[in-house]
Formats: C-alpha cells, structure tokens, sequence
C-alpha cells in the first residue's frame, strides 16, 4: 500500500511540475506577445462595441500624451475633434458590420499634444503671411485602421491602429499649396514679361520713331539754319568759331572752312564806336557775363574784303556735355540803316513844311516882334539927329541913346536869327542845349499872341538844369506847337486863362517839359486820335503838329503824352534823356 501511494505521490508530483513546466511554456509567448504589444512603434487601442478603450499600448499612450490610468474605460471619440465625429462614427459602423478595410483620418483633440509643425518654406521662397497660412495649426491627424473579433467571453472588441500622419498631410497640403502659388507666380511672372516684352518693343519702336523724328527735325533745323538770312555763329567758351551757317558766308564773304577755329572778333570791326561791344565779348569768355547775355546791341561788322557791315548781335548761352557754347545772331541792318536815314529825311522836311505853316499862323505876332525894335531904332535915331543938331549937344545922353539903338538892334537881329533857324531847312544838327533857353526863346515869339488873348502866363523852369544833346531847332518846333496849341485851346474859354509852362529833373536821367492850360481840355472821344497824323479839332489845319512833334521827340529817344480832363484843360508833356547821344547822320 505504501509503495501504491508513494507511486500515486510520486506520479502527481510528475505531472504537477509537467504542467508548470507547459504553463511555462505556454507563458512565454504571451509575454512575448505583451513585451512586442507594448515595445511596438506602431500604436494600438483596443475597444469594446460601445467604443471604450479596454487597452492602450505605450505608443498610443505618447501619441495620445495620456497614462492608461486616463485612457482606459474612456471613449475614443472624447479625443477626436467635433469636426470629425461622423466620419469616426460611420468608421466604427463599417468595421461592425465586417468590413475590416475600413480607415479613416481624424484630428485629435487634446491640449497636451506636444507636436509642433515645422515651418512653411513658403514664407521664405514665396513670401506668405503667417497669419493668414492655414496649414499653422497644431491639431493631430492620425489613421485609424482595424478590425473586429470576439474574445473567449464571445464579447466584440475593436482592435484598432492609430498612425500619426500629421506631417505628412501636412506636408502635402503645403506642397499642393506650393505649387499653387508658384503657379500662380510663374504666370504673373510671365504675364509681367509678357507685358515687359511689349512695353519693350513699344519703346523700341518709339524709339525707332523718336530716332526718325530727331533725324527729321534736325533735317529740318539744320534747313532753317542755312535758310536763314541771319547770320548764325556758335563759338566756345575760349571766343573761337565753331559752326557757321550759310549766311554768315553770304554776309561776310568768308567760306565755312576759313571761320572755324578763328576768333569771333574777327567779324567785328576794330574802327571807334565798336570798342564797349568788344569789351564785353572778353568779359563773356572770361566768365563775367551778367551784362551781355539777353541783350541787344548794333556794332560794326568787317567783311572779308574790310568794307563795314551794320550788324544787330544778340547771344545767347548753353552747355552740351558739360562744356559752354554760345550761339550769336548777327542780323544785316544796312537796310533799316538806310530807311531811318530817309525818315530822318522826310521827317526834316515834314518838320520844315510845318514849321513854315507855324510862321505864317504866326505872321502878325512876327510882325509886330519885328515892328516894335525897329521903331524904337527909328525913334532913338530921331532923338540922335535932334540932340546932334543943337549948339552944345549932350554926348552923355546921346552915347545912352545910341546905346539903347545897339540894344534894340541887337535884339531885331536876335528875332531874325530865331526865324530864320525856323524857316530855312537844314539837316538835323545835334548840340548840347539848355532846355530852359528854349523855352524863353519860343515864349518871346509867343508873347503878342498871349497879350492879346489875356492870357496869364506863369514859368516854372527849375535852375542848374543840365545840357542836352538835341537838335535845338526841332526841339524848339515841339515847343512853339505846344504853345500854340495852348493858346488857341483857350481863346474861346471865358474863365480866367492860365498857361503853365513847367521844366524839371524826372527820374534823374530825363528832363521833362509841361505846358499846361485851363482850356475846354479834349472831348473823351478824339483822346485815342488826337496823336494820329492828319487828325484835328481845328478849321485850317493840317493835322500834322502834333504827330511830327511826337516824331521828333521819339527821334531823341523820348516820350511825348497828354493828360485832358474836359471843360478843365490839358496839359502836354514832354520827356528827353539827359545821356542823349545823337544818332550817325
């Protein structure tokens, strides 16, 4: 019996360690399968039919950032993103109804997800906002993919992968969203060079145009250039010629050839009178310019041939590349000198003829001028005969007699010359004048005329005037028809006559002359003519005595005007440069 049981024992005993060592050997590839489950990269979730998570592995637990502790006994659809609740939901239908190929993506929703998107490089390649990139957010996208079983309790449970694609979606999105905007890049680009190339062979082909235009307007310039009649001299800043223009040949008889690199003072000519214009020319090279640019002036040009040329020069100033040229413009004035020369002429003959109808309006003023000295001679001549005929004549009282004879004398002939200068007709004579002396000679031909109109004369001629340069027969015409025109503008007035006749200093460099009277003054209408030639207010006249005075006056560089007030008189004046210098007759 002792060695039955002890047989049993033994036997128990055997098969107690067999089985251990089966549960052992069963034990290992279960903890193999644990060791692999948990070590594996790829993370798992296990769920029961209503979505509970039963089992977590350690990559789920880093990809979800929870513990088991969290997770188990907790929903899966907790952590995913409302936008993606039906797409998770129909998942989880489809593998409940056996279809194990089912996958979906979905964001995870957890403030503890750690993942960080990396930056665009569209920021830098395209220039994106950051605020406004979409694909910045740093939600999890993972793939959920499984398949369904029942466990040894016969229950449903969901065994599902979870794979994190999130750089990679999001990498494609960039990548579509890359190519889109370089896409759209690429066609702006193209679209601007496009629009470039256009542009460009529209300026090119203005340019094409611009370059035909110039070529024709310099075509065209350089036509007028020669066609001109003006001579036209470009020289440099060191005097020398460096154009000409074909009537700079025409005019001085040198060729184009001979000019250039020649002086520009080889044209003017060296004789008096040139000197100021050539002077200037030096200080214009010299750089001292500020009186010759935009001015005018007449000098005396020299042929090739030496003969003179009255020339009008005006130059003007400019630079090319840096370097200063200046043009000339020698005009021909042979033509206006002449034609001055016979206004002057018919000037001095219109003055003369009306200068002789002054006298004979004059006659018996003249007349009794003349008449008066001559009988006093007679009378004093009288005297002498009676004093030298008595026993003991009285020398004393005959020399004074004789004496104011001389006076009178003298002052017949002084009347003569005064008429004779105005009667004869000579050639306009220039010499230094006092305006004053003027005046008082042509108020003395005057003064019967104001006597017997009762007319009140009063002179006001300022002292120390200074000497002009004038033609004093002329000059003294202007006068004697101011005068006049005073006189008979007040015969008919019955107020007092006033007559003023004014001299003064204007301005420092002009004397001017007023004869003023308180007259009847000129009708509002005849102001704009009263100037004009052949105009009148008078019966027998010519029309002519004002517009030749205007004449003469102009002649010596001077101005003559009026100012009328009607029923209130007039009064004309007249102005004349004191630095008068007399035109070459």
């Amino acid at each position: 019996m002792l060695n039955k049981f002890t047989a049993q024992k033994n036997s128990k005993t055997l098969k107690n360690k067999m089985l251990q060592n089966t549960y052992q050997e069963l034990g290992k590839p279960l903890d193999n399968y644990v060791h692999i489950y948990n070590s594996s990269p790829i993370a798992y979730l296990t769920l029961d039919e209503q979505g509970l998570i039963k089992q977590a592995n350690s990559s789920a637990n880093r990809l979800l950032s929870r513990a088991n502790e969290v997770l188990l006994n907790k929903k899966l659809e907790q952590f995913i993103h409302s936008s993606d609740l039906d797409n998770y939901h129909f998942f989880i239908k489809d593998l409940l109804d056996n279809k194990n190929n089912s996958r979906v993506t979905v964001k995870l929703l957890s403030q503890d997800i750690g993942y960080r998107p990396h930056e665009c490089s569209g920021f830098k390649l395209i220039g994106c906002s950051r605020p406004l990139c979409k694909h910045q957010d740093p939600l999890l996208y993972v793939t959920l993919q499984g398949v369904v079983q029942r466990n040894v309790k016969n229950d449903i449970e969901l065994y599902l992968t979870l794979q994190n694609v999130s750089e990679y979606l999001r990498n494609e999105e960039i990548i579509s969203c890359l190519n889109k905007k370089l896409e759209e890049k690429v066609f702006q680009q193209t679209d601007r060079l496009v629009q470039n190339n256009l542009d460009l062979t529209k300026k090119i082909t203005e340019l094409k145009q611009s370059k035909q235009q110039l070529a024709e307007r310099e075509a065209k310039l350089n036509a007028i250039f020669d066609a001109t009649i003006e001579g036209i001299v470009t020289f440099d800043q060191s005097g020398l010629i460096v154009s000409t223009n074909i009537a700079v040949t025409t005019h001085f008889g040198y060729s184009q050839p001979e000019l250039i690199g020649c002086p520009f003072n080889l044209l003017i000519s060296p004789l008096q009178g040139n000197e100021q214009f050539e002077t200037l020319i030096n200080q214009l090279i010299s750089k001292h310019r500020s009186v010759l640019i935009n001015q005018t002036y007449e000098v005396d040009g020299i042929r090739k041939d030496r003969s003179i040329l009255p020339l009008e020069v005006s130059i003007v100033e400019y630079s090319i590349d840096g370097a200063l040229y200046f043009t000339s413009i020698l005009r021909d004035i042979s033509l206006r000198k002449q034609q001055e020369l016979k206004e002057k002429a018919q000037l001095t003959k219109l003055a003369h003829v009306t200068r002789l109808c002054l006298i004979d309006e004059m006659g018996s003023g003249i007349a009794h001028e003349i008449n008066q000295p001559l009988t006093a001679i007679a009378n004093y001549s009288q005297a002498c005969l009676r004093l030298m005929t008595v026993e003991k004549p009285d020398f004393t009282q005959l020399s004074d007699i004789l004496l104011k004879t001389h006076q009178q004398a003298l002052s017949l002939g002084h009347i003569i010359h005064r008429i004779k200068n105005l009667v004869s007709y000579q050639e306009a004579i220039r010499s230094n004048t006092n305006i004053n002396t003027l005046i008082q000679d042509m108020v003395s031909l005057c003064r019967v005329d104001l006597n017997n109109n009762n007319i009140n004369l009063c002179l006001d001629l300022q002292e120390d005037m200074p000497q002009l340069m004038i033609d004093t027969v002329q000059i003294e015409q202007v006068l004697l028809h101011l005068i006049r025109n005073s006189i008979d503008a007040l015969k008919d007035t019955k107020k007092q006559r006033q007559l003023l006749i004014q001299s003064a200093i204007r301005n420092l460099n002009h004397i001017e002359v007023r004869v003023q009277d308180n007259g009847s003054g000129i009708h509002e209408a005849k102001k704009e003519s009263i100037l004009n030639t052949f105009f009148t207010t008078k019966i027998m006249s010519m029309g002519m005595g004002l517009s030749i005075s205007k004449s003469i006056v102009e002649s010596h560089q001077g101005i003559l005007d009026f100012i009328t007030k009607t029923n209130e008189g007039s009064t004309f004046y007249f102005l004349l440069p004191i630095e008068n210098v007399p035109d070459a007759n």
